[in-house]
């Protein structure tokens, strides 16, 4: 981990922009022309075509399972199944990488088991896949046999190793790195995290359960905190589920003596009230990590959108007055220079700031940012208040924003509809409405044309590949470009050519 290898020349940076002073020699060129570049090249770096093309000629099992980590989708899956059977001995890491997401197949564990068979972890994703299943039976014997288990063993450090290695193999520096290893961190919370799923069968499990039934589900959360707090690579949000496992066990605990009115059920119930007194609500980060990690999603991400969105506003409102274009026009140039600033600072060297919540403790991660870098966290402050009041007067004038922000309304409503029905998006549109998971029936429509959009997701799941469409605007922006919903859940403008092709790779699929 290349920790501090130029600290020195970020702070001194950070301290010219803070005190004012011309730093113009630290960057260089038409900062709208830099913005859109890095845009495109750590879109292009991160995109799963990318990652599978690359994978397809790379040898080196170790940049295989790091780019398996770095694509978010089946793609790194079947990365990881090549990687385990051409090095069977490291099926262990390799599966481990493997977030739950894109194996909610409760068959899809065996194999993970018999490579591990004494590590609870793919017990436990096992038991979250057949909960999720409706196979509460089955779900609750493998959660046993993941508390008979010695250790959890998540396999943080080899699989953060084998993540860089595939950011030096695909030759990503600067603002690409950056992204790279901003999406990483992403999966690294997720990989380290129990399973959706296990969380509401701990929670639901206990109210049918006999009372000896009862009891031997304590002691298995009771061994489950155990292991979680034991695991050498506990982050926060390990700790967090430990400390829920343990006061859930006691509170069980507590009613059962109750009910047997025994002596016991005081101490169990003062226990319970115990830990749920230390227990967090929420696992975020500190607010500086919080504001810095945002402030670099920001740069990276929702600047060059929005400054594209107002180069199609002004085009799409010719009628402007020029007291309201000179204000859109300067606002989106000053946007570009504060986000370009604080990306080439921050990407000077990725590794030692956003690198750190991959290769190390993320606690440890943050208090290195507030203690080594609180120019950069200032930095992220001015840049994230500029951003929002840019945010704020483009949505007045935008009817793209407004688009946009239908479109992510349909979208939440489709994620939280797939989460009640095994996966599987509504027929209709109307089905979002009819059940209440979008109650405006404004949202159906374009703002900018007030027709309805194209709806795609029946016969679409929530883990089908990212790249396909569930809804899109069918009139084209003045660029060419058509406003489209994606299937894990974001909105963006593409290529009419790049939305027709999308189409006719789904229609394929489904005649399969």
């Amino acid at each position: 981990m290349r920790k501090y290898g130029k600290s020195i020349v970020i702070l001194a940076c950070a301290w010219l922009l803070l005190s004012g002073l011309p730093a113009a020699w630290v960057w260089a060129g038409e900062s709208l022309e830099a913005i859109e570049k890095w845009d495109k090249e750590a879109r292009e770096a991160v995109s799963e075509e990318n990652i599978a093309a690359f994978a397809e000629g790379e040898e080196n099992l170790d940049v295989l399972a790091g780019l398996a980590m770095l694509s978010y989708g089946r793609i790194g899956t079947h990365i990881l199944d090549r990687a385990v059977k051409a090095e069977p001995n490291k099926a262990p890491i390799f599966y481990a990488a493997v977030h739950p997401r894109w194996r909610r197949d409760a068959a899809a564990y065996e194999d993970p088991i018999r490579a591990d068979p004494f590590n609870a972890l793919p017990y436990y994703r096992k038991a979250a896949a057949l909960w999720n299943a409706g196979r509460r039976d089955e779900a609750l014997a493998a959660f046993r046999q993941g508390a008979s288990c010695p250790v959890i063993k998540t396999y943080h450090k080899e699989i953060a190793e084998n993540s860089l290695k595939a950011l030096d193999a695909l030759g990503l520096e600067g603002p690409a790195r950056l992204a790279a290893l901003l999406q990483l961190k992403r999966r690294f919370v997720e990989v380290r995290w129990l399973p959706y799923g296990l969380g509401n069968m701990m929670n639901a499990a206990p109210r049918t359960m006999e009372t000896e039934d009862k009891k031997v589900f304590a002691e298995n959360l009771l061994t489950l905190a155990g292991q979680l707090f034991a695991n050498a690579d506990a982050c926060r949000d390990t700790k967090q589920t430990a400390r829920w496992a343990l006061a859930r066990a006691f509170s069980i605990k507590n009613r059962v003596r109750s009910a047997q009115e025994s002596p016991q059920a005081a101490a169990y119930a003062e226990a319970s009230r115990l830990v749920d007194k230390q227990l967090p609500h929420t696992a975020t980060d500190s607010d500086d990590a919080k504001k810095f990690i945002e402030g670099v999603f920001a740069g990276l991400y929702r600047v060059p959108p929005l400054i594209r969105d107002i180069t199609q506003t002004l085009a799409l409102e010719p009628d402007f007055d020029d007291e309201v274009r000179l204000q859109l026009e300067s606002l989106q140039k000053e946007l570009a220079q504060k986000a370009e600033r604080f990306i080439n600072l921050v990407a000077a060297d990725a590794d030692a700031t956003v690198g750190l919540w991959i290769t190390g403790c993320p606690e440890d991660a943050e208090s290195t940012i507030e203690d080594q870098y609180p120019g950069l966290v200032r930095l992220a402050e001015e840049f994230l208040d500029f951003l929002h009041s840019a945010q704020e007067t483009n949505l007045e004038h935008s009817p793209i924003q407004k688009t946009k922000n239908r479109l992510k309304v349909v979208g939440l409503g489709m994620l939280m509809y797939s989460n009640d029905h095994e996966a599987r998006f509504p027929p209709t549109l109307d089905t979002l409405h009819e059940r209440k998971y979008v109650y405006d029936e404004n949202c159906f429509l374009s703002h900018i044309t007030g027709e309805r959009f194209v709806y795609l997701g029946d016969g679409l799941r929530d883990d089908d590949r990212p790249i396909y469409i569930s809804v899109y605007d069918a009139k084209p922006l003045p660029d060419g470009t058509m406003m489209a919903l994606f299937v894990d859940g974001h909105v963006e403008a593409i290529p009419a050519e790049q939305l027709e092709e999308t189409l006719q790779k789904q229609e394929k699929r489904k005649k399969r």
